[in-house]
């Protein structure tokens, strides 16, 4: 495989790869590692979240990890970005317009390769989250959970030890699954692609849910997206 390979695609490994919807594949195979490579998505969120889950969500919301506002149809981005500087790690930068915020909600994660079927993301202050990935059998669903939180503090300085101190994420946030989908769901409505969406293209979309043991589901997010037209 090469050197330049995502760290999504690395890990679900060829035969799950070459499974996967072409409606899928670019999130999985963009963007290239180690170099300037950039691929953007647009659509339109939702989010919403429960009473217990406003105990989670906006200390969360301080490392990056979850989205503190509620909405539907939010205009959104999505940009997969690699830098030359970090030749093994992918970068996710999401842009929210929530009506109500004063400026666009901007949280960046970045993910790297761990072994077959399984990822690490992080978020900010070296918090990660190993993550899990599976395609299903028809390929039209990519789902990731997560195993486990933890904290590695010296991240970007690799000539110091790279350790991983375990965090109790499951109880202090929850279970996260992430699934993306090219069966749309037809009872949530959208307003069309957006004008910057490439015409034709086809939608997927996207479920971000958070479960906690005691609390049940305390966050919902997803939306529906198109690839961006590429600008040169």
């Amino acid at each position: 495989m090469q050197v330049h390979t995502s760290p999504i695609r690395r890990a679900l490994g060829e035969s799950s790869w070459l499974r996967l919807s072409h409606v899928l594949q670019p999130q999985c195979t963009r963007p290239r590692v180690g170099t300037d490579d950039c691929y953007t998505i647009v659509g339109w969120a939702h989010a919403s979240h429960s009473y217990p889950g406003k105990l989670f969500v906006y200390p969360a919301a301080l490392i990056g990890a979850l989205v503190p506002y509620q909405g539907v149809n939010i205009p959104a981005t999505v940009r997969f970005h690699a830098r030359k500087q970090y030749p093994f790690t992918a970068f996710w930068l999401r842009t929210l317009h929530f009506p109500n915020c004063g400026r666009p909600w901007i949280f960046e994660t970045s993910a790297e390769f761990v072994g077959p079927q399984r990822v690490n993301e992080f978020i900010r202050f070296g918090v990660g989250v190993a993550v899990t990935l599976d395609v299903s059998q028809d390929g039209q669903t990519y789902t990731c959970r997560s195993t486990g939180v933890f904290w590695r503090p010296f991240r970007f300085f690799k000539t110091l030890p790279q350790w991983e101190i375990p965090l109790p994420g499951r109880w202090l946030m929850g279970d996260v699954v992430v699934t993306q989908t090219t069966v749309v769901d037809r009872q949530r409505t959208t307003p069309g692609p957006p004008p910057s969406a490439v015409v034709g293209s086809e939608p997927f979309d996207v479920s971000f849910v958070v479960t906690h043991p005691l609390f049940g589901e305390t966050l919902r997010m997803g939306g529906r997206y198109w690839p961006q037209k590429e600008i040169f």
